[in-house]
């Protein structure tokens, strides 16, 4: 019993060490501008760790991070732009708020209360129209033949609600191709992309 609480003691204070040099290291209250993080001590206190813009995301999103790395990621895709974390997690409010409001876990679960907007994308992809451009060759098929560009729908309520993130996932190495697919599946369950062949 003595050897587990020694072994746990040293794993804690590991724990601890790592993250302060990773910049997560646990800070008062009111050392940040950004929202705060409750993380439990090894001693069963708690201490908060403070987030901001600046902060090093990988330091606790392990998983996210290393998608920077991995072939078929748009996070690597981005990261071989030189793109941050932040350059598409714009919305410093909302993300200052999950922190706040998110109890620390190890790894850090995704974030789920915040979203990559559409501006966010179109910040560096210009406009829906220069991508619907620029993406010809990029075709879904329904299972009647009918060929369309998913950048380039009919206006409708539906197709105008649809946001880049329904297909383009930056953190997993599902192609986009697959995600829009699926994504036009919610709605064209029936396999055809013409409407009033289901519901007349």
């Amino acid at each position: 019993m003595k050897n587990r609480i020694i072994i746990a003691s040293a794993a804690a204070i590991a724990l601890v060490g790592i993250l302060a040099t990773a910049g997560c290291a646990p800070q008062a209250n009111g050392e940040s501008e950004g929202g705060n993080t409750t993380v439990p001590e090894p001693n069963g206190s708690q201490a908060t760790v403070a987030w901001s813009p600046d902060s090093d995301c990988s330091a606790c999103h392990e998983k996210e991070a290393d998608s920077a790395g991995e072939a078929g990621c748009l996070a690597q895709a981005h990261a071989q732009e030189g793109y941050a974390c932040s350059d598409c997690h714009v919305d410093e409010q909302a993300l200052s708020a999950a922190h706040e409001q998110s109890a620390s876990s190890s790894p850090a679960s995704k974030l789920k209360k915040t979203d990559v907007s559409d501006e966010a994308c179109l910040a560096c992809h210009e406009s829906r129209e220069t991508v619907a451009a620029e993406t010809t060759d990029v075709v879904l098929t329904d299972d009647h033949g009918t060929a369309v560009n998913p950048h380039d729908l009919a206006p409708s309520p539906d197709h105008d609600a649809l946001a880049c993130t329904d297909c383009h996932v930056s953190h997993e190495a599902t192609p986009a191709i697959e995600e829009a697919q699926s994504t036009c599946a919610s709605c064209h369950h029936a396999g055809v992309f013409e409407c009033g062949t289901c519901h007349t």
